[in-house]
């Protein structure tokens, strides 16, 4: 169970690093990588959330 939750927590931390270094290299405006960064929080609030779940 920690481990899955430990790969997630992977996928999350380069899904924002992706999206950081992509703003490095694009003219996208601040506000749409904030919209994207809180989109990444929340899908995996929503993960964390469903394996809480699934382990009780």
């Amino acid at each position: 169970d920690s481990d899955q939750e430990i790969n997630a927590n992977m996928v999350f931390m380069a899904q924002i690093e992706k999206v950081l270094a992509d703003s490095e290299a694009s003219s996208s405006s601040a506000d749409e990588k904030i919209s994207e960064l809180k989109e990444l929080i929340e899908k995996n609030n929503d993960l964390l959330a469903q394996m809480k779940l699934l382990k009780e």
